[in-house]
């Protein structure tokens, strides 16, 4: 898509494009972190206790001899195991034949909020739309154009807020690919509705991203059919505790990508600011690049989340570690290979793809791809904090590092005259000491010390 608006008959849309498709992201956190609140909800419901386990008191009232299916008061009276973000939920023995189960509690509270969610990011779309070229120093023939990139994506990022609940759904049901397969159809959608439109402009591929994301929506309802029969929007079913707990839990996975915004669509910002159009169009495609080899470890982190989530409500933190070591040697791993795959066929890539060799972006490439090589070692890391229910120190991480990247950026680009390689090694410290000492330490720091905090018999 860079290379067809690149290319096409107005070379500054492209610029036009980056800028506003990395700031409308802000649009997207309107949905609180739904849709990794119910991820992690729906893969790991509290363990329920209806028999006693071992060390604990036979008399106790909710316990039931294991030869002998439960009393009409142990179905009164049986309680959770331990305290859960899902605590209020009936358990399974004493839940009427008539009443959901809590996958169905989860799921149509989730998709309440997601449709209140929604409403919100349409008309966060339509504010910023007023304010686009106030916000961003913007040529005078640019304005319709900027607001008409901006409503499309808008609306379309509102209408993937609204598909969060189904996403959650196929996750948690073991569907991650089908999932991702409808993503990347949607993707290819949207490129072949530019094709199809001709010379592709700034607003006419924001609109075709807009209808392929109408398109994504339909086909997410089509396998939640299909593979998630019990993914059902009943109204009497709604909890509000329930509700309650998916903001309280996603609030904290919304301060955490917020932080994001402060990385490279901040440094968007920065540069469209303090340097200008030239560098912005030097720096976009090496953080295209980034995000591309990034795809290695976000797949293999979004299928290790649900997996994280179900194993640490088991109780099982071995298989925990294991799948934080494993999976940030492999991730690791490969993307280095890629990186540096791609640095020694920068030239050809840039060609090839672009129909320009881009000396500007090379300059910079080797510092982007040191901080997507150790940044992106980080995100096994984020699934198992997530998974285990620590969103608070991942929160807190993220938002300081975030902040110093900011700072760091206007310092060495105007303060020390390091112009755009200035904002690129500002990332480069940043997510050094985040991703590459930070995450580690403190994730297996934690693990041990869950793990001897554990009593033996959970083992």
């Amino acid at each position: 898509m860079s290379a067809l608006v690149y290319r096409g008959p107005h070379p500054g849309d492209f610029g036009l494009l980056v800028l506003l498709r990395g700031t409308i992201t802000l649009v997207g956190y309107s949905s609180l972190g739904l849709g990794p609140a119910m991820v992690r909800m729906l893969a790991a419901p509290p363990p329920f206790k209806p028999f006693p386990a071992p060390g604990d008191d036979p008399t106790a009232p909710d316990a039931a001899p294991p030869d002998r299916a439960p009393t009409d008061d142990v179905r009164r009276t049986a309680t959770p195991a331990r305290s859960t973000v899902l605590e209020y939920q009936v358990p399974t023995l004493a839940r009427r034949p008539d009443e959901p189960n809590p996958f169905q509690i989860v799921y149509s509270s989730g998709a309440c909020l997601a449709t209140t969610f929604t409403i919100v990011a349409a008309l966060g779309a339509y504010g910023y739309s007023t304010v686009v070229d106030q916000v961003h120093v913007l040529g005078s023939g640019q304005r319709w154009d900027a607001e008409a990139v901006v409503i499309s994506f808008g609306l379309g990022t509102a209408l993937r807020v609204l598909g969060e609940p189904m996403s959650a759904a196929l996750q948690a049901g073991g569907r991650l690919a089908v999932d991702n397969v409808l993503l990347a159809g949607g993707e290819a959608l949207w490129l072949a509705l530019v094709v199809a439109n001709g010379p592709p402009t700034a607003p006419s591929a924001a609109g075709c991203w807009m209808l392929a994301a109408v398109a994504v929506l339909f086909a997410r309802a089509l396998a939640v059919r299909r593979f998630a029969p019990a993914a059902r929007v009943h109204r009497p079913w709604f909890r509000r505790a329930t509700a309650t707990a998916l903001v309280t839990f996603g609030a904290g996975v919304l301060v955490a990508q917020l932080a994001d915004f402060l990385y490279a669509p901040a440094a968007y910002v920065v540069i469209n600011r303090l340097l200008g159009s030239f560098d912005l169009i030097a720096y976009a495609p090496a953080v295209q690049i980034d995000g591309a080899l990034l795809l290695l470890v976000g797949g293999l982190a979004a299928a290790l989340f649900p997996r994280v989530a179900a194993a640490h409500a088991a109780g099982d933190l071995a298989a925990v570690r294991r799948y934080y070591v494993r999976g940030t040697l492999a991730g690791g791993a490969a993307l280095a290979a890629a990186a540096v795959a791609t640095f020694a066929f920068a030239g050809p890539l840039f060609t090839l793809w672009l129909g320009n060799g881009m000396p500007e972006t090379r300059a910079i490439l080797p510092l982007v791809l040191v901080h997507t090589v150790v940044g992106g070692t980080a995100a096994v890391g984020r699934s198992v904090l997530l998974g285990t229910g620590r969103v608070r120190a991942l929160t807190v991480s993220a938002l300081i590092a975030g902040a110093a990247n900011v700072a760091l950026a206007v310092t060495f680009a105007a303060g020390f005259g390091w112009g755009l390689r200035g904002v690129v090694l500002a990332t480069v410290v940043v997510v050094v000491a985040r991703a590459g000492v930070w995450m580690p330490w403190y994730v297996l720091r934690t693990l041990r010390r869950e793990r001897a905090a554990t009593p033996r018999w959970a083992d």
